[in-house]
């Protein structure tokens, strides 16, 4: 579809058919009626652009498991706060938080590759969001959930040929449980999909950020389209 505006002698012609497949365009000229603006509605614009939905694109690009063999979710919560070399208890944010995840990722890819991790940085996939807020996975017992605001990671985790779900759980949780701010609440299941990366990137509970896009713990992120 196009749609011709007119500025004195000059024609300008916008192909709407060929905007980016992830966007929402802008009120920044006329448009006939019905075709997103009110009837009779009169807007002189100047250019015509697009606004990015920072989901969908970060679903389409950074979160596409279109390749991936099954994978499983996991939820793994956080201790709330650390102690300083004085004895102090001191509140953490979300960059022990990473932290804590890149170790965590380095115990698991060594207990799943060995040797092949070190030499050949051979890695799961793995994705991972962080959140402040109540943990509100259904399977957690009811005493497992969080009452309040809690540092916790949703990530969604490949599983490797050589190994299954049950025995790549395991490996899950003794690595967890290794991590200085791991909590002891932990979910973990096989047989994820594209729902689970949709709730991994609802905006729920990250407010904690000034860009949605903060929320992915890219520093862990890896997500390559050929099969490693």
């Amino acid at each position: 579809m196009e749609i011709d505006g007119h500025k004195g002698s000059q024609r300008k012609t916008l192909a709407v058919s060929k905007a980016p497949p992830h966007c929402c365009w802008t009120d920044t000229q006329a448009l006939p009626a019905g075709f997103g603006c009110p009837a009779g509605a009169k807007k002189r614009m100047q250019a015509c652009t697009y606004r990015p939905d920072p989901f969908r694109s970060a679903k389409s690009l950074l979160f596409d498991t279109t390749n991936w063999r099954p994978f499983c979710d996991a939820t793994l919560t956080l201790q709330q706060a650390r102690q300083s070399d004085n004895g102090a208890w001191i509140k953490i944010d979300d960059y022990p938080c990473r932290q804590a995840f890149r170790h965590f990722m380095n115990l698991l890819n060594k207990a799943v590759y060995g040797a092949a991790f070190r030499r050949h940085r051979k890695r799961l996939r793995v994705l991972a969001v962080l959140e402040k807020g109540e943990v509100r996975a259904s399977a957690l017992r009811s005493w497992e959930r969080g009452t309040s605001g809690r540092w916790h990671i949703h990530c969604a985790i490949e599983l490797p040929m050589h190994l299954d779900g049950v025995v790549l759980e395991k490996l899950i949780r003794r690595c967890w449980a290794k991590v200085e701010l791991g909590c002891g609440r932990i979910l973990v299941r096989d047989g994820a999909n594209a729902g689970w990366i949709s709730y991994m990137l609802k905006n729920n509970q990250k407010s904690r950020f000034d860009c949605f896009l903060d929320c992915i713990i890219v520093e862990s992120w890896h997500n390559p389209i050929a099969d490693a």
